[in-house]
């Protein structure tokens, strides 16, 4: 496992864990979750390796090692497209290193918002896409943009707001995080990690409420690979995938856009990062299944 930089077209350099397999037969490109980073994905890394895949994760714009004077640990920036083309670079550097092996994709979190706001026009990249606490749709997301914009005015982007943070939090004032795991261990690692809980600025709450926003564009998609093979797994007792409901809703607007080939699963007793759950060795096993089929 080696650290890398790939830089973005506005000249950010993305920090990068890059580990190849013995003998790959596959590449997986990682995107993770709002305000954490690529360190806490090594033991899926290893198992993926283990399974002949060879993986490559960057820390987000604003998130980890990627950040710079502009790009503050919590500030993506006000720019969606900027984003989307930053995992898109990781994908041209990684296919250039790893000719004619297919991709897949596994998104956590935030990541589910910005891997299928990926696919709308890349999905030709890849061939299957594992999605992670698949963030559901919120009808009311719409207000989020609003206020997020209203604040971003002027010096307002790099801001923050107590408002939009709880609204991003399933308007939920509650410092806690109950609804991250059932795990302790995790809470408190997550808590004592400083690249972790980073409030977001007004800018970027502005990205992830238009992320959401997104969901339910249908001609924001081009389907150009409808055979596409997407998979979520989520905790049954996970806040931000709406429960059954927002996870059907999520398998049918996928449809809708033109692919045939979805499932999801729920795990009783997990919550948010089911990657950390105790039990989330039988999760990462569904992964690799789901990636050998």
């Amino acid at each position: 496992m080696e650290k890398i930089k790939i830089k973005a077209t506005d000249g950010l350099e993305l920090s990068c864990l890059y580990s190849k397999a013995k003998e790959p037969r596959a590449i997986c490109q990682i995107m993770h979750g709002m305000a954490e980073h690529k360190e806490r994905y090594i033991e899926l890394i290893e198992a993926l390796n283990n399974s002949g895949i060879t993986v490559i994760i960057s820390d987000m714009r604003g998130h980890g090692e990627s950040i710079n004077d502009e790009y503050f640990l919590g500030h993506l920036g006000g720019d969606l497209d900027l984003l989307i083309s930053d995992q898109y670079e990781v994908t041209k550097w990684f296919k250039k290193h790893n000719p004619n092996l297919p991709m897949y994709v596994f998104s956590h979190s935030m990541g589910t918002l910005i891997s299928r706001a990926y696919i709308e026009k890349h999905d030709d990249e890849i061939e299957r896409l594992a999605l992670s606490g698949t963030v559901g749709y919120e009808p009311l997301c719409f207000i989020g943009v609003f206020m997020a914009k209203c604040k971003s005015i002027g010096n307002g982007a790099k801001k923050h707001s107590k408002l939009l943070w709880a609204m991003s939090n399933n308007a939920s004032f509650d410092p806690s995080l109950s609804w991250l795991s059932y795990s302790e261990t995790n809470i408190k690692n997550y808590e004592e990690d400083p690249l972790c809980g980073v409030l977001f600025t007004n800018a970027s709450n502005k990205v992830l409420f238009t992320l959401t926003y997104n969901l339910h564009k249908i001609k924001r998609y081009q389907c150009k690979n409808p055979t596409l093979r997407i998979y979520s797994f989520s905790g049954e007792d996970d806040r931000t995938t709406k429960g059954e409901k927002g996870l059907r809703d999520t398998m049918k607007t996928l449809i809708r856009a033109g692919y045939v080939d979805l499932k999801y699963k729920t795990y009783p007793h997990m919550k948010h990062e089911i990657l950390m759950e105790d039990d989330h060795k039988m999760v990462i096993d569904d992964i690799l299944k789901f990636f050998a089929e």
